[in-house]
């Protein structure tokens, strides 16, 4: 998992590169990401450790930010159409920081705008803190 979510914190920088207003960062070294259990916005019971093996691009933001999470949504779905045959291999899950106003309906839609695979998951304030 370590490996996964280093290369997919690479993946997101190495996307940004060619937007220079967005920011992104890497995690230097390599830490595992924090288990994350519960239900995704489709209804569907979501696990990140499930996801084992896959690069995973942890994108967190709101539906209502008018231009850097759609530019990043859509720089990452680029990298999915780029993979072409190995696209399965990268999964992208997306986090509202914004758990008041972004309702189930809403996160999951908003990310299926940019691929159909990307799941969008609600976090408490005190559930992003232990992010």
């Amino acid at each position: 998992m370590k490996r996964a979510l280093f290369a997919a914190l690479l993946l997101c920088a190495a996307a940004v590169q060619a937007a220079p207003a967005l920011k992104s960062g890497t995690f230097a070294p390599a830490r595992p990401a924090p288990e994350i259990v519960q239900k995704a916005a489709d209804g569907s019971d979501f696990r990140l450790s499930a996801l084992g093996g896959k690069v995973v691009g942890l994108e967190f933001g709101f539906p209502h930010s008018p231009a850097v999470c759609p530019a990043s949504l859509a720089m990452l779905a680029q990298a999915r159409q780029k993979l072409g045959a190995h696209a399965d291999r990268l999964q992208v899950v997306f986090i509202s920081v914004d758990p008041e106003r972004d309702t189930p309906a809403r996160l999951k839609s908003f990310p299926a705008q940019f691929d159909k695979s990307f799941i969008g998951l609600s976090r408490t304030p005190e559930q992003m803190a232990a992010i």
